[in-house]
């Protein structure tokens, strides 16, 4: 299948929005989509049909950061207004609310267990939180300016967290060691991400460059250069042969994960590219942007 994600193309463009929409996700099932906006909201679309079944609406600020647990039908969204929220898809209304305690939350992720989520904020901390009870866990301290970006390995035990102090830092979940921090980069990173066989971490950051990196020894693979502007995003394919990027360049990129070459551009976006989500199947990629938009892409054969 990864082959294919060069000749990808735009598939459907969604409309709803009615400002930058910041984050996008898929369920577990492939069949859900959905999207965070700086409009405030949340909306729930139909990945196949682009049919926008509901909107969820609670937060008072932008929405920064969403993810869908393992179940399809909980999603947990963080936000400027200080909070995220915890929404159950069947009634549309959020079951819970976080207080953050630590200013806007500015990224967060969802074990694979489902149990708990970690989440990076403007004082430079990463919380981890009780999904259940929204009971504070633990703290992972170690930055000195915002957390962007936030990832778990696949066996629930590694975070990795980029940050506006240029660095990447690896931390062992259940006890917050720090154990490694990834210096390369030289500007903020906004994107991490962990290959799905859990050996690999990629970076995106406003020095325009992704980098790929060893999870276990830290070491530095490749320099992925091309885009003319800051990376925000990047996501794996199922199958961890490639990376899809995007970029305030407004394009997406498709790169070789194992070698790092270029194999092709993405254009379409009018504004800076956000968010980029994958499918569990690997049949799409999505792509959200400052220009109100999101896009579906994949083949058309």
């Amino acid at each position: 299948m990864g082959s294919t994600y060069q000749v990808f193309e735009c598939l459907r463009t969604l409309v709803g929005h009615s400002d930058a929409v910041t984050s996008v996700a898929i369920s577990p099932d492939g069949n859900t989509l959905v999207s965070g906006s700086r409009d405030n909201t949340l909306k729930v679309w139909d990945l196949h049909t682009g049919k926008d079944l509901q909107t969820l609406e609670g937060h008072s600020g932008w929405i920064f950061s969403i993810a869908v647990r393992r179940d399809g039908n909980t999603v947990v969204s963080c936000s400027e207004d200080n909070t995220l929220k915890v929404w159950d898809l069947q009634t549309g209304q959020a079951r819970l609310t976080i207080e953050s305690g630590s200013g806007a939350v500015f990224c967060l992720a969802v074990k694979p267990d489902g149990k708990s989520v970690i989440c990076g904020n403007s004082d430079n901390t990463i919380k981890v939180w009780d999904l259940l009870q929204g009971i504070f866990l633990r703290s992972l301290l170690g930055h000195s300016d915002w957390v962007n970006s936030i990832a778990i390995s696949p066996d629930n035990t590694i975070v990795v967290s980029g940050s506006n102090d240029k660095t990447v830092k690896v931390w062992e979940l259940q006890t917050t060691r720090l154990i490694n921090t990834l210096n390369g980069h030289s500007n903020s990173v906004h994107a991490v991400t962990i290959s799905p066989d859990g050996r690999i971490i990629v970076t995106g950051s406003s020095d325009n460059t992704l980098k790929i990196w060893d999870l276990h020894t830290g070491r530095l693979w490749h320099t992925l250069e091309g885009h003319g502007n800051a990376v925000t995003c990047c996501a794996i394919t199922p199958d961890n042969k490639n990376i899809v990027s995007g970029s305030r360049d407004n394009t997406l990129k498709v790169w070789d994960l194992q070698t790092g070459q270029f194999l092709a551009t993405k254009t379409g976006h009018s504004h800076w590219v956000n968010s980029v989500a994958i499918s569990p199947d690997g049949i799409f990629f999505v792509s959200s942007s400052r220009d109100k938009t999101i896009k579906i892409w994949g083949a058309t054969l």
